[in-house]
């Protein structure tokens, strides 16, 4: 029997990248939409989900918090009020994000760091084996004024190019990865840690989705194609798995219920 690893995974583990362009930021001189996102536990900042349009988006977002508001009247008391509140105002600024469906073998140089690998486990070798995939995410920022959505993007994409920490270390930057020395974060895999790396990600751009603000409610933009090599494994008579941390992000599933 032969184990190999998943994706899923990985995809949860990017959502981490997102949530860490936000973190540590000041809110001072922001837009109040910007600093209410801010203000907000992290796992209502940054989702998961296969959405096409910001409005099966937002659709979504109200029916996952009409749930959460639901959850928490029966267990601690409130108003029917409460509950209409939450379904008709979506919590923005947000943003949701999704693996395309694209997979490329990525250059040779990475496959040579990942062939003939062999760690420990219990005392006994374990053969490795794999290759680096390039795979591409879909990164959507919706906000109810333009000047959030500027701090949005801009925000992120000073992140990922930027390798400054903050005081205490509590910003912590990207990792640069070995391979081709570009940024990335770490795969934790049940075997050890294994970098994936991010493409090139001074010519990335994000644009504005036509149609989103007909309403005038709502602005969005995207970056269609935000490129990661990744690393999957195969194993002999062994289970790979990425542990993951249920408090990265939220997934919203076609009936809004979060998962890991």
């Amino acid at each position: 029997m032969f184990g190999i690893s998943q994706l899923r995974p990985i995809d949860i583990h990017f959502g981490n990248v997102l949530q860490s362009a936000y973190r540590g930021l000041d809110s001072n001189g922001h837009s109040d939409g910007f600093q209410s996102f801010l203000s907000r536990p992290e796992k209502e900042r940054i989702y998961r989900g296969r959405y096409d349009d910001p409005r099966s988006f937002l659709a979504a977002l109200r029916k996952y918090q009409e749930q959460q508001v639901t959850a928490s009247i029966q267990a601690n008391g409130g108003t029917l009020e409460d509950v209409l509140q939450s379904f008709n105002q979506a919590k923005l600024p947000s943003v949701w994000y999704y693996r395309n469906l694209s997979y490329r073998i990525a250059d040779a140089s990475y496959q040579a760091t990942i062939r003939g690998l062999q760690v420990e486990i219990d005392g006994k070798p374990l053969l490795l084996d794999g290759l680096y995939l390039d795979v591409t995410y879909r990164i959507i920022f919706v906000a109810y004024d333009t000047e959030s959505l500027d701090a949005l993007v801009t925000a992120f994409m000073l992140y990922v190019n930027s390798p400054l920490r903050g005081v205490g270390g509590e910003v912590a930057s990207l990792p640069v990865c070995n391979m081709q020395g570009n940024r990335g974060f770490d795969v934790p895999y049940n075997i050890g840690s294994m970098p994936a790396s991010f493409g090139d990600t001074r010519s990335i751009s994000a644009e504005v989705i036509p149609g989103a603000h007909e309403d005038g409610r709502i602005y969005a933009a995207e970056i269609s194609e935000f490129p990661v090599t990744v690393p999957l494994l195969r194993s002999a008579d062994f289970a790979l798995n990425v542990v993951v941390q249920d408090s990265i992000n939220v997934c919203l599933s076609s009936k809004a219920l979060p998962y890991g």
